[in-house]
């Protein structure tokens, strides 16, 4: 992929900015024939139908810095936004939800009746003064809205604007709300907001330890629950970390436990399709790949590509075992026919949170490489469905596998040694032997970090597009170290095959000069 330097990316972040603020900038006054009589009333009438006439009416193209007809997704996010309740949208950054939903806010205030009280919120108050200036500028000096709409100014600073429309007595206001200011208790004229739109909710500089992350959760639960009958809420945010609260709620709503409320939508930058993939917004981003959109939009690294642009968070890279390490083979070498599966057995609650890896390996002397035969990364609940899988592939493999290692640290060879006779029980079939081992990965890292980087551990081809694969490789590439790794089953596993394979003699040198295959040479990622 192209190099991107932190600059580029500072100045792809301006730009965006750039473009929020050009979006509430005054567009051209009508011309002469426009202002003929009667015309302000038909546009009107046509806006109050339809949010997407209005825009085309009041934001012509000189508003922005370069502009593009709006992509389907707007439209789409648009329509789901009529539908109440609270909808949180995570869309690739740089593609426009801010600024549609900043006019969007406009239209609600000058047309929809039911709205007298409405709000924006963010993480900080002074972000969400931010979206309530630019609003107001929409309002008080786009002169095409001045000059049909007549907006009556009584209140404008940078925590409340308040107006009505000339022949309209209705007051409409916008308040400000952010930490220092809830939405709970908050009324005006013995009413309460019926509409927020919450942005910058959870940003780079947010804090992300547990405590913080519930806070946030908690006050976005308090905006929606302050809102008089009927209320609506619009969250506009970006997937990029696993520990924020956006994933948080995303995988709640994947588990069925989201509440009813709440629903999320997600639109990544690069969709997938029967013919390869498409960008989210093709006019904007007329590319054919996904590394070309990468390039484009400035991805710093694969974790700001899928966590701010494909809303799919995973962990920074790690030092240790890089991607450009990473390396698959299409078939194995004639010589390939010894090795071993090793893991670190565990069991997490209902199947959910910490994962259980086990790689199984065969070594190639002439190659003087590991070629990865399986390698299971699942979240286990199930003693007995871990014995059985991890058995599965060591029967599936059993001419090249000679030895099966279990980490035995701390309790896990008592506690696993009652797992495997009772399996066996169950069962009524033998489980292979186990070697226990008592290994500390940070002091053995060294080897396999070596034969990573030199590109001497090989996966199958498409290792990388399967469940396990993919759960393995994100653990691998970001791991930092024992101390430093959120998410360490994969690589602790991977470094202790590896470990147990030298221990065993199994990787040799190699004593008769054996030809190399085509076949056998790695595809480097």
């Amino acid at each position: 992929m192209q190099h991107v330097s932190i600059l580029d990316k500072s100045m792809g972040a301006f730009r965006e900015v750039v473009e929020q603020r050009l979006s509430s900038m005054p567009a051209p006054p009508f011309s002469e024939k426009e202002l003929r009589p009667g015309r302000s009333e038909r546009r009107r009438i046509a806006s109050a139908q339809d949010f997407w006439n209005y825009d085309r009416t009041y934001f012509t193209p000189d508003v922005y810095e370069q502009f593009y007809e709006p992509p389907p997704f707007h439209r789409e996010m648009i329509d789901i936004a009529k539908n109440g309740n609270v909808e949180i949208f995570l869309a690739a950054r740089d593609h426009g939800k801010t600024v549609v939903f900043k006019k969007y806010l406009s239209y609600l205030l000058l047309h929809d009746h039911t709205i007298d009280i409405a709000g924006t919120y963010s993480e900080t108050l002074p972000k969400a003064k931010f979206i309530l200036s630019d609003v107001q500028d929409i309002i008080s000096n786009n002169p095409r809205i001045v000059h049909d709409y007549r907006p009556i100014i009584h209140i404008a600073n940078t925590e409340e604007f308040e107006f009505s429309l000339e022949g309209d007595a209705r007051r409409r206001t916008l308040l400000a709300f952010g930490e220092g200011r809830s939405v709970r208790g908050t009324s005006k004229r013995l009413r309460r907001p019926k509409f927020i739109l919450a942005d910058d909710v959870e940003t780079l500089q947010s804090s992300f330890s547990s405590e913080a992350v519930r806070e946030r959760q908690a006050r976005l639960a308090e905006t929606y629950q302050s809102l008089g009958q009927g209320g609506r809420m619009i969250v506009l945010g970006n997937n990029f970390d696993e520990r924020g609260a956006f994933n948080k709620l995303l995988k709640e709503q994947q588990e069925g436990i989201l509440p009813h409320a709440y629903r999320i939508h997600v639109f990544p930058a690069w969709i997938t399709t029967e013919r390869g993939g498409k960008p989210l917004w093709e006019k904007k981003f007329p590319v054919r790949s996904e590394s070309e959109l990468k390039a484009m939009v400035g991805a710093l690294n694969e974790s700001d590509w899928q966590g701010n642009y494909m809303q799919n968070p995973i962990p920074p890279d790690g030092e240790m075992f890089p991607r450009s390490g990473y390396a698959e083979y299409a078939a194995l070498p004639a010589d390939a026919k010894l090795g071993a599966m090793y893991t670190d057995p565990n069991c997490s609650l209902k199947g959910k949170g910490d994962t259980t890896a086990a790689p199984a390996a065969v070594y190639s002397p002439s190659e003087d490489a590991f070629y990865i035969l399986d390698f299971i990364c699942a979240s286990y609940s199930d003693p007995n469905k871990l014995l059985d899988d991890i058995g599965g592939v060591f029967r599936q493999y059993r001419n090249s596998l000679a030895v099966l290692g279990f980490d035995g640290n701390v309790s896990q060879e008592s506690t696993w040694t009652a797992h495997v006779r009772n399996y066996q029980r169950i069962t009524g079939t033998a489980f292979h032997r186990v070697e226990y081992k008592r290994y500390n990965t940070d002091a053995i890292a060294k080897n396999a970090v070596m034969l990573w980087k030199s590109g001497k551990i090989r996966f199958p081809m498409g290792f990388a597009e399967t469940p396990h694969g993919s759960r393995a490789l994100q653990q691998i590439f970001s791991f930092a170290g024992k101390k430093n790794s959120r998410r360490d089953d994969a690589p602790d596993a991977l470094i202790g095959l590896i470990e147990l394979m030298h221990e065993r003699h199994i990787v040799r040198k190699q004593s008769t000069t054996a030809r190399r295959t085509s076949a056998a040479s790695p595809r480097r990622l």
